[in-house]
């Protein structure tokens, strides 16, 4: 085979390419950040040290892609201690000052070998306990006692007073965070306990207070833990009084917001607390505790893992990682797998509505814990038979019947994923006023079909552009024939619309309960009956959903009175349809709402429970929790039907 990873011109790569002499894609060499939840084991972990009661000395160690702590005796620091502040570099952490006694010494847990050592060079000027403490690649920045603060240089290991990052106001036992550009430190002592936030720029290293808007929600949030990744910061837990709360820092607007579904499993204070890009750790605290909680950071939900809890019960131990604080990871070059599949976007799912005529709580479902935690924000009317659709950053709510003097509607509300809200979007709305319709879509568009308003039936086709919010008949792209209970599911190029109850509307199609599917393919917005993927049996009120290349459709109801317990297999790449007969629901179910990832599909029936199935196995198994009612709500979430997948081209 030709060497085609050099540097060549266009008439090289069309001849090579001719001749099928072309670099296949495993051989392909990269540096993608992609890849970085795989980062090699030397540095896919987070270090918990020192601690009190004691003070401590032993050092856990946290496995992220097994979550699971153990000790680790090799980095037991060579100083006990407690109120100590921990930093890292890309290859190390450092675990400085402390108490007792206002301790100097700076030790280095060297991430390779697991083993530490004093660094005499980097101890502090001045004794330091109850630190906050922060930093990016190359530097540690450690804050504890009036507003003086500390700069440990990695390169040199050397450490020095910084004059101009002094804090605006005195703290001790405040807690920081940030990203590779800023560091965030909150909250502390001395009384009153104060909620003030200030903003470290590594750039020239001077530090300034944000705006009140960034300050955290509760005044004496001290002994505090904090964690996060690139865009945003979690302040959790503290003293006075012992809390359980997390405030969410968004760098990007340096505004602070209490986030209820986060919650600690326990109020706390001083917990250890760092993480990796998706998810943090707040680990033990006091009242002395060995619990680890895990938030994710993509659905903003938060559950204890009783596998990560450390070796011993502490709190005021010091927390690092390579992965914490968006700390960027060189590696070495690795194959791309050819089988490579990834997903961006949030990590979870939305369910918003309901049969009731008050607006029901919105909910959103963690992939993660596989668990559902209530929002603030309804939808803007109450409503059931709407559908929803989601692109990678909002979720799209459309049409529905509602109490008088709405009834059948147009509206499409707006559920935004990076902060929680719901909004009416005008632009958005149906061109007619319609429930019992369903929605597909890809990265970039959402397409609403199908439904009825009173007696009549609809076969329209609207088209939401994601970008821009606004929406567009699209009448190539209009249903075979008018039908209602519908539901759909598709991948990034085609979305299939199945089943439905037809009256006799269509005098061709004898049966009233359909079996039709039509696709809808996305680059000509055009759609047609694809009679290879007509489902075994005529089915509506079901629902839909899939993986990129594979849909899955349950439940729901048959002619006359029969109930279905079957599930149906779309394969895309066939547009053929087949019963899956190792998959059936144990009794009958309406199905309201399903979404999915790339691994499972999750269906919210009439029933508390949910069900999840397996996309490897083709099983069905109970999900832990339920959402907190099951009156006809929709969801749906950013990764549905392929939504946000990243191909494996480069």
């Amino acid at each position: 085979m030709s060497e085609t990873r050099g540097v060549f011109g266009l008439t090289d790569a069309v001849d090579q390419k001719l001749d099928n002499e072309w670099v296949p894609l495993p051989a392909v060499w990269h540096n993608d950040k992609r890849f970085l939840d795989n980062a090699p084991p030397t540095v896919n972990n987070g270090f918990f040290g020192g601690g009190s009661p004691g003070p401590k000395s032993t050092m856990d160690k946290l496995d992220y892609s097994t979550t699971t702590t153990a000790n680790a005796p090799g980095a037991n620091l060579t100083i006990a201690r407690y109120g100590l502040g921990a930093t890292s570099s890309e290859s190390g952490g450092y675990f400085s000052g402390g108490n007792p006694g206002s301790k100097t010494e700076v030790e280095k847990l060297t991430y390779s070998t697991t083993s530490i050592a004093r660094i005499p060079g980097a101890n502090f000027p001045a004794g330091r306990f109850e630190i906050a403490s922060v930093g990016n690649k190359n530097a540690g920045y450690y804050a504890g006692g009036a507003t003086a603060v500390i700069k440990l240089t990695y390169s040199s290991d050397t450490s020095a007073r910084i004059p101009s990052a002094n804090l605006t106001f005195p703290s001790t036992a405040g807690a920081g965070v940030g990203n590779e550009t800023h560091g965030y430190i909150g909250g502390g002592q001395p009384y009153p306990n104060t909620t003030k936030v200030d903003k470290l720029d590594y750039s020239d290293d001077t530090t300034s207070s944000i705006p009140s808007s960034g300050y955290l929600t509760s005044p004496g949030m001290y002994k505090l833990g904090a964690t996060g990744n690139s865009t945003a910061g979690y302040f959790g837990g503290g003293s006075g009084p012992v809390r359980s709360s997390v405030d969410k820092l968004t760098y990007s607007s340096d505004s602070t917001s209490r986030i209820p579904g986060a919650n600690l499993s326990s109020a706390r204070y001083t917990s250890g607390a760092t993480g990796n890009p998706s998810s943090g750790f707040f680990a033990g605290g006091h009242p002395p505790k060995s619990t680890m909680d895990q938030i994710d950071f993509s659905s903003d939900t938060t559950a204890e893992v009783p596998g990560a809890a450390m070796s011993v019960p502490r709190g005021a131990h010091g927390s690092t990682s390579a992965r914490g604080n968006a700390l960027p990871i060189n590696l070495p070059p690795t194959a791309t797998p050819s089988n490579a599949s990834f997903a961006t976007g949030p990590n979870q799912a939305v369910f918003a509505g309901g049969i009731t005529s008050s607006a029901q709580p919105t909910e959103k479902f963690s992939y993660l814990t596989e668990t559902f935690s209530q929002i603030p924000a309804t939808l803007t009317a109450a409503r059931y038979g709407h559908a929803s659709v989601s692109s990678t950053s909002a979720v799209y709510f459309g049409g529905g019947y509602a109490p008088h003097p709405i009834f059948e509607t147009t509206i499409v509300d707006k559920y935004t994923y990076s902060n929680d809200s719901i909004s009416r979007s005008p632009s958005s709305n149906l061109s007619d006023a319609r429930y019992n319709l369903t929605a597909v879509g890809n990265e970039t568009h959402g397409y609403f079909g199908g439904g009825n308003y009173q007696s009549t039936l609809k076969s329209v086709v609207d088209r939401i552009t994601f970008s821009t919010g606004s929406r567009s008949r699209i009448p190539g792209a209009d249903l075979s024939y008018r039908r209602r209970e519908l539901s759909a599911c598709g991948n990034l190029t085609a979305g299939y619309f199945i089943g439905g109850f037809n009256p006799n509307d269509n005098p061709t199609i004898p049966e009233r309960v359909a079996s039709n599917v039509d696709k809808l393919t996305y680059a000509s917005d055009t759609a047609a009956a694809v009679p290879g993927a007509f489902t075994p049996v005529g089915v509506h009120d079901n629902n839909s959903t899939g993986s990129p290349s594979v849909g899955y459709i349950g439940g729901g109801s048959k002619l006359p009175s029969d109930t279905e317990q079957q599930f149906d297999k779309l394969t895309y790449a066939t547009d053929t349809t087949a019963a899956a007969p190792g998959i059936t629901f144990s009794s009958f179910e309406r199905n309201y709402g399903a979404v999915s990832n790339l691994s499972d599909a999750y269906f919210t029936p009439t029933s508390a429970s949910v069900l999840k199935l397996s996309f490897a196995s083709d099983t069905l198994s109970t999900a832990p929790s339920g959402p907190s009612s099951t009156q006809r709500k929709v969801g749906s979430g950013a990764r549905d039907n392929g939504i946000g997948l990243v191909p494996n081209i480069l």
